[in-house]
């Protein structure tokens, strides 16, 4: 049977296909996903390396450098304050349900 890719070829196809896949389980966690992401505490785990990071504070609603360690983190943990902002700025601790009252209606104006 004839090879249908060479090993790197393959193993670039392999890893795009993962990237793909991981980008749209992301994606399907929508709004919900990424703003509970948002609202964890920082986590610098238990390693020893010294990462600076940025993480998202809800209780100020601001982004904050910290020295990551390298493991056991959490999706709060951001390369650049740039990233930090554009995934979690304005969220707050009532985000979450503020984002289901609008959508079931709650918001609008009922006529009497």
């Amino acid at each position: 049977m004839a090879q249908l890719c060479g090993l790197r070829l393959c193993g670039a196809l392999l890893a795009l296909l993962a990237s793909l896949l991981l980008f749209r389980a992301e994606a399907a966690d929508g709004e919900r996903g990424v703003h509970d992401f948002c609202r964890v505490p920082k986590k610098v785990g238990r390693c020893r390396a010294s990462f600076p990071r940025w993480w998202y504070n809800v209780t100020d609603g601001s982004c904050q450098q910290f020295v990551y360690g390298g493991c056991d983190g959490n999706k709060n943990n951001y390369m650049t304050k740039e990233d930090c902002l554009e995934k979690c700025a304005g969220v707050t601790e009532n985000t979450i349900d503020e984002l289901a009252t609008r959508r079931n209606g709650a918001d609008s104006a009922v006529p009497s």
